[in-house]
């Protein structure tokens, strides 16, 4: 892996994996780097020095597919293609927590933003159709959720901002929909329909609005199309009826 620096000039190169490097994230405000590899590990870097701190080998049965940082604590999160999830505390390269559950590839993954009072959570989702909410703390399985067919596979996910929506998550799916939830009840709030084949990438954002705050999603698709869509969410953390779509061909 090649880290460029803003001048354009590349600044480190990253050797240590034996197979394709396939994600990757900043840990601890950028103090570190880790990757995921098809050779099952992960490793921490140190970015100055280019040189691995922690080499964590065969995390997964098999390759790495999916990962994610905790914007605070030292901990990342990496998915499998064989349906595992891991915790590992990336300072001491120790694996803390499976996360068990998946049947297919956990493909998104990620903590939320839960504000000064609000209640972490950690979410694992998987081309099996499942969101499996986490306690972000104890890491103890609090509900899954999962589309109304129970067939469309979780692409990825994006967390809303905190406070009020900070238990929110919106994701894409196989079958092209777009699905809003609310990880502490477990419920699928919204379904967002308009793109014919998967829903590959996501975007969100709140924004004021005269009866609420509007919630603005970008998705990309499979189809070639990207798609905006907005709705209402009420002060009663309620979805109001049919969101407005336009398409960007």
């Amino acid at each position: 892996m090649d880290v460029v620096g803003p001048s354009g000039k590349l600044m480190q190169i990253f050797a240590g994996h034996a197979q394709t490097v396939t994600c990757g994230a900043w840990g601890l405000g950028g103090k570190l780097i880790i990757t995921g590899s098809s050779d099952r590990s992960v490793i921490v870097w140190n970015p100055r020095a280019g040189t691995p701190q922690q080499h964590v080998r065969e995390v997964h049965e098999e390759g790495v597919v999916s990962m994610c940082a905790h914007s605070e604590a030292p901990l990342v999160v990496s998915g499998s293609e064989d349906g595992s999830a891991k915790v590992i505390q990336m300072e001491a390269g120790k694996i803390v927590a499976d996360l068990p559950g998946h049947e297919a590839s956990v493909e998104a993954l990620g903590w939320n933003h839960p504000g000064p009072d609000g209640i972490s959570l950690l979410v694992t989702g998987s081309m099996d159709g499942k969101l499996m909410v986490w306690d972000g703390k104890t890491f103890d399985l609090r509900c899954t959720m999962k589309d109304e067919s129970g067939l469309a596979g979780i692409v990825r996910f994006k967390w809303l901002p905190a406070p009020v929506y900070g238990s929110w998550l919106c994701a894409c799916c196989t079958d092209g929909a777009l699905r809003l939830f609310n990880a502490l009840s477990g419920q699928c709030m919204q379904v967002f329909r308009g793109h014919s084949e998967t829903a590959v990438d996501i975007d969100v954002v709140l924004m004021e609005g005269g009866n609420g705050q509007q919630l603005g999603i970008a998705s990309g698709s499979e189809d070639k199309t990207c798609r905006i869509f907005t709705c209402t969410l009420s002060s009663g953390n309620v979805v109001l009826p049919t969101p407005e779509t336009d398409k960007l061909a």
